[in-house]
């Protein structure tokens, strides 16, 4: 989503291991590129405001937009072998 500035809204799964994609979500909210609503929270009817808000507001979505690439790590493959390489 961040290489291609794509805001979202995440749902994660809530049984994924030890809640990670809450988390990854939670950077991406804090960061105002997404809204990401836990699924126990998440109503038809609030999807459906939240979408239609979106798609109604592209200046809102241009801005999310870019966020989203300020999130972008174009060289994370190098960044994580670099990492491995130093505790090898």
């Amino acid at each position: 989503m961040a290489v291609t500035k794509t805001p979202a809204i995440l749902i994660p799964y809530p049984f994924a291991a030890e809640d990670h994609q809450a988390f990854n979500a939670k950077v991406f909210a804090d960061a105002e590129a997404a809204y990401m609503y836990r699924q126990e929270e998440l109503t038809p009817e609030l999807l459906e405001t939240r979408v239609l808000e979106l798609l109604r507001n592209p200046e809102k979505l241009r801005q999310m937009s870019e966020k989203m690439s300020d999130l972008v790590l174009i060289d994370s493959a190098q960044r994580l072998a670099d990492l491995i390489s130093q505790v090898s």
